[in-house]
């Protein structure tokens, strides 16, 4: 179906590869095909730039029960049989969605069940994680628990262990980091894809902060200087998360992922000298003793 037609569940692409717009539970669209204008709108028009969607009309989700009850004007096939069956592939795709972030959500809650175990609990262990403490974690090799809880995930989905090791980094930091982004996924509002967009680029902008190890080794203007550094990406981030969850249900996963790049330069107009001061402040090296007596020597 083309732009011109009813505007269904998430990202779908023609066989070129060009978006069809989509919206989760939208009402048939009226643009003519082609046109670029709306709040959904991924596309920019020569020189143009993308601003927040606060406000723009036709922003506002439409529930589930109310899209299912509206007659859906299709593209290329008429009749009602060929409108439920479109109406019956919506509901299923947001069945696939909300499946998903209850995986993610169940798999969150293992890694606390298995932290309390060992008489810790999730408040605890991010305490002491430091910033972005869910995302240091899951991507941290130290952790136990996340490797013992991927080897469950891994044998009981039949997953490789990489693949375990991701869901389970994707759970915890969508459980905690991304709560909103993790509940649209459940309520069937964004597709998997459009989610692990809004991931991608939440974590390109979190990547910047500081460790809490480079923390620790400056000296208390640097650190006062990188923990305002730290708040600045974290106010850019939420902000970011809030525009994706607004516009992802009108647009593809490609042109979510455009309009997060777009954004992302907009915030942060000296992102890439912050980029690489960052980098210099996270470089570190050290030692790993090993069990037969000889030692891993890391540098960062």
């Amino acid at each position: 179906m083309n732009g011109a037609g009813q505007k269904g569940f998430g990202p779908f692409e023609d066989a070129e590869g060009n978006g069809v717009h989509r919206g989760l539970g939208q009402g048939p669209a009226n643009t003519p095909a082609g046109d670029t204008a709306g709040a959904g709108r991924g596309n920019d028009d020569a020189g143009g730039h993308d601003e927040p969607l606060t406000g723009v009309p036709g922003a506002a989700k439409t529930s589930g029960t109310d899209a299912a009850q509206e007659p859906l004007e299709l593209s290329f096939l008429d009749g009602a049989t060929a409108q439920h069956l479109v109406a019956g592939i919506q509901a299923a795709a947001r069945i696939e969605a909300a499946a998903r972030g209850r995986l993610l959500r169940l798999t969150a809650d293992l890694y606390e069940a298995a932290l309390a175990r060992r008489g810790e609990t999730l408040p605890e262990r991010l305490a002491a994680a430091g910033p972005w403490a869910a995302a240091a974690l899951a991507q941290g090799s130290a952790d136990v628990v996340v490797g013992d809880v991927a080897a469950e995930i891994a044998v009981a989905l039949m997953l490789p262990a990489g693949t375990a090791q991701a869901t389970v980094a994707e759970a915890l930091i969508f459980a905690t980091d991304l709560p909103r982004a993790l509940a649209a996924l459940e309520a069937g509002e964004i597709t998997w894809a459009q989610a692990r967009v809004i991931l991608t680029h939440w974590r390109a902008i979190i990547e910047d902060t500081p460790t809490p190890r480079a923390l620790a080794r400056m000296n208390e203007n640097d650190r006062q200087a990188a923990l305002a550094v730290a708040r600045r990406l974290e106010e850019q981030a939420t902000t970011l998360v809030a525009e994706l969850l607004v516009r992802a249900p009108q647009v593809t996963a490609t042109q979510l992922g455009d309009y997060a790049r777009r954004r992302r330069a907009a915030l942060g107009a000296a992102g890439h000298r912050r980029a690489c001061a960052a980098a210099r402040r996270r470089r570190d090296v050290w030692v790993i003793p090993e069990d037969d007596g000889l030692a891993t020597l890391c540098a960062l």
